[in-house]
């Protein structure tokens, strides 16, 4: 599995993770709290936390896929924080 990490500063870190749990959960197996969320979807994993003002995304996927799964949350952070034009640089997790 190859694992990818990418930590957005905002004071909406809350608002984002709630959105992009709802939006996925229409389609694919979705758990969240306040602070915490996880969104599985077929070829992928992301992770996130909000914590003060970050979000962190945490993705795990098969290495052929991790593009994919960067592209799809990384595009609906963009779409969900439009104002903030934010920029998102995944690197490798440990």
């Amino acid at each position: 599995m190859t694992h990818r990490i990418a930590r957005l500063k905002t004071k909406h870190a809350n608002r984002y993770l709630q959105q992009l749990c709802t939006h996925f959960g229409h389609k694919v197996p979705v758990r969240f709290n306040g602070a915490h969320g996880r969104i599985d979807l077929p070829f992928g994993t992301c992770l996130l936390d909000a914590e003060g003002d970050a979000l962190t995304m945490r993705l795990e996927s098969a290495e052929a896929e991790i593009g994919r799964l960067e592209r799809v949350i990384g595009d609906h952070i963009a779409r969900f924080a439009f104002r903030e034009n934010p920029v998102i640089a995944w690197r490798p997790a440990a």
